[in-house]
């Protein structure tokens, strides 16, 4: 698995699981760690993504979408059109990838008034999220404490090469998700890689990331979340144990 890749998601989980020196002397609430979750999913979420979102949202509310007679022509129309998101993104800087994947899995997941579109979904598209959803139920069915071991197995490594150590990273991801069937094949077919054309590393990113965005926030995250926290603190406890043994 590529080490930008593996990064990205190993980034992700420890910046939910709140995993780093300092050990939490009282657990929180699932409340308290689910609000923070998703103020920082908000704020990995594109301005591309988030302004074609809030558009389809308008479109959908006020029964619209049957003024677009073709998917491209509904995403030329928020790639140019007003920003409804609050974002202030000027349509010059908006990604078109990001903007044809939000509308395209809306079509291909069977939103409302959207019925004419889902046949124009290109193959590529298709495929991506048909491996997307392979990807998230693969992630889902880890356990919380093998993904919890995975995260702290990569700490250090990542802690010591900055830069990326593929082989070691790629060694640490097939030991503790190879049996699970996650593999960088399946992350490169969930971002249509090879087949959507050049992709900056952001829209990469975005595209890997975007099926499990949700569960960033949820009770799945929490536990891995709570599971890293204990391991952390079952460390700390024993070199205290031995410490004080000397």
């Amino acid at each position: 698995m590529s080490t930008a890749r593996l990064r990205e998601e190993i980034s992700r989980l420890r910046e939910r699981s709140g995993t780093g020196a300092r050990v939490r002397s009282q657990r929180e609430t699932f409340g308290e760690w689910q609000l923070r979750a998703e103020t920082e999913c908000d704020r990995k979420t594109p301005p591309s993504v988030k302004v074609a979102r809030a558009k389809l949202r308008w479109l959908r509310r006020v029964d619209k979408f049957s003024d677009f007679e073709s998917a491209q022509q509904l995403v030329q129309d928020i790639v140019l059109g007003p920003d409804f998101s609050g974002c202030q993104q000027p349509p010059e800087e908006r990604s078109s990838v990001l903007v044809r994947r939000e509308v395209f899995f809306a079509a291909w997941c069977g939103d409302a008034g959207m019925a004419h579109l889902a046949t124009q979904v290109p193959p590529e598209w298709s495929s991506a999220f048909r491996a997307g959803q392979e990807w998230r139920e693969k992630m889902l069915s880890v356990p919380v404490t093998k993904l919890a071991e995975w995260v702290i197995a990569c700490r250090p490594l990542i802690e010591r090469y900055p830069d990326g150590v593929d082989g070691e990273i790629d060694r640490v991801c097939e030991e503790f998700l190879g049996p699970y069937g996650i593999s960088e094949e399946l992350l490169e077919r969930a971002a249509g890689v090879g087949s959507l054309g050049d992709l900056t590393s952001e829209e990469t990113g975005w595209l890997v990331y975007a099926p499990l965005a949700d569960d960033y926030c949820s009770e799945w995250c929490w536990l891995t979340h709570e599971a890293v926290r204990e391991i952390d603190a079952s460390g700390y406890e024993k070199q205290s144990v031995t410490k004080g043994e000397m």
